[in-house]
């Protein structure tokens, strides 16, 4: 894949992709807080049907008017008792400044873009300090009105509570023990206000608020898929040229989402200790993609997922109930940001056949020649290859590399370290260099073409041994020519 991608422009897919998944981080920390909060208001909620019944029970014992107001000041209670101490204004929020434009001139002539760069930068920096000032005074004067306002609601709670207790002595004339029933009609009518209100928070802001932020999720998962599909495209087109050049005998094929390693490592990962099978997770990896299985998991659906690929849904269930236990919904989101990486199959046509054999089936010098084959086809810079005869079967030398070679000339400079004459003569090489060597050191012997007699004759001597061995091999050899 590396020899594929070395060919192609990929930085603006890589850019994209980094951008998307950094915004899929952030978009997941907000998911995650959004249903953990929704989540315990709901388990709270759990609650609401028995306090309100014991609620109803306790009213029954107040029959005066100013007691059934009791209610509304317990409703109000968990509104403005603690007011002035809200976790929305405990930090002052700020805009961090930037770090400027800050660099010695280079060039004289753009002194003046050097100065209009850092008088932009400081005139950003004014007015963030100035919003930050104002920011900063607003949370004050917030903190100290909605703090008298704490201040007057519990004045005038306590002068109600007063009317109250009078009220209560009244109706506890027998020495019944209303006091104690009061108290704990307080502390129920605050207890099931504070329910009510986080239920309308959730109806009305919170899960609103989730459907947006995942729908923001879905928009971004397709444009992680858009892109990446994009690469699998330039890749495709660069795997079509390099299929052209081979003439059909390499063949490459590129096999989508192919391999499903980093996926199977985070799940497993994420399941340790639920006491899950290692095939179950290894299955669930080859059958599922992280997409699907996280939308699954977000929509609290074991059995959709166990249908669509054919598992235990016990299984998904048990799996989806160990990451909700144990808080681990962002690191089940980043799951979703996975890429599950393009594989490559390279397939060999031997010679006489019509057939392709995989390449992992065939013998070392067969692999060798099928690699070779596709690093002559690939790009156009020079390419240099030391003695390839040494790991290639010979006559395939002839029939693919030499073939290749001729098919290919002019199309990039192909420099050979070989004693193998195929490559030399056959080929046609266009530029030849003996060299001669000591003990000591290595020096050119000639250079030039084979048209030169110096260079035919060194050729000769090099290749085949000498004009004798060559006359000898080619009269023995002549029958099977016939």
């Amino acid at each position: 894949m590396a020899l594929i991608d070395a060919a192609l422009d990929l930085t603006d897919i890589a850019a994209e992709e980094n951008e998307v998944i950094a915004a899929l981080s952030r978009n997941a920390e907000e998911v995650t807080e959004l249903r953990a909060e929704i989540g315990k208001i709901r388990e709270n909620l759990d609650g609401l049907p028995e306090v309100s019944r014991r609620l109803d029970e306790l009213t029954k014992f107040f029959d005066a008017e100013v007691v059934k107001q009791q209610e509304k000041w317990s409703r109000e209670k968990a509104r403005f008792e603690n007011l002035d101490e809200s976790a929305d204004l405990k930090d002052v929020p700020t805009i961090k400044k930037p770090r400027g434009f800050k660099y010695a001139v280079e060039n004289e002539s753009n002194e003046d873009l050097y100065k209009r760069a850092t008088a932009a930068y400081e005139a950003l920096n004014t007015a963030i300090d100035r919003v930050n000032a104002m920011v900063s005074e607003a949370y004050r004067n917030a903190k100290l009105e909605l703090s008298a306002i704490a201040a007057e609601w519990r004045k005038r709670s306590k002068q109600f509570d007063l009317r109250f207790n009078e009220e209560l002595a009244k109706i506890d004339s027998e020495g019944k023990g209303l006091a104690a029933l009061k108290k704990r009609l307080i502390e129920l009518q605050t207890t099931k206000t504070t329910l009510d209100d986080a239920a309308v928070r959730m109806s009305e802001q919170l899960n609103p608020t989730l459907a947006r932020t995942l729908a923001e999720r879905d928009r971004l998962l397709d444009r992680l898929v858009a892109v990446r599909r994009e690469r699998r495209n330039r890749r495709r087109q660069r795997i079509d040229e390099l299929n052209r050049l081979m003439r059909g005998v390499v063949r490459i094929k590129l096999l989508k989402e192919a391999d499903d390693a980093s996926y199977h490592r985070e799940l497993s990962a994420l399941a340790k200790g639920a006491r899950l099978r290692g095939d179950f997770l290894k299955e669930l990896c080859s059958r599922s993609s992280p997409l699907k299985l996280v939308k699954s998991y977000l929509a609290s659906d074991p059995e959709g997922v166990a249908d669509a690929i054919g598992v235990e849904a016990k299984h998904v269930e048990k799996l989806f109930d160990w990451i909700a236990e144990h808080q681990l919904d962002r690191e089940m989101l980043a799951l979703q940001a996975i890429d599950l990486p393009d594989a490559l199959s390279i397939e060999f046509r031997k010679p006489g056949s019509t057939e392709y054999e995989p390449i992992e089936q065939l013998a070392h010098g067969q692999k060798c020649t099928a690699i070779l084959i596709i690093a002559m086809a690939d790009g156009d810079k020079p390419l240099i290859i030391d003695q390839p005869e040494d790991a290639l079967h010979a006559p395939w030398i002839e029939e693919y590399l030499v073939k290749q070679l001729r098919h290919l000339r002019g199309s990039r400079q192909y420099i050979f370290a070989t004693r193998n004459p195929g490559l030399v003569v056959s080929a046609d090489a266009e530029m030849i260099i003996t060299l001669t060597s000591d003990a000591m050191r290595g020096r050119v012997e000639a250079s030039g073409s084979l048209e030169r007699h110096d260079l035919n004759a060194l050729a000769l001597y090099h290749l085949e041994g000498g004009a004798q061995p060559f006359l000898r091999r080619t009269k023995k050899l002549a029958p099977s020519m016939a």
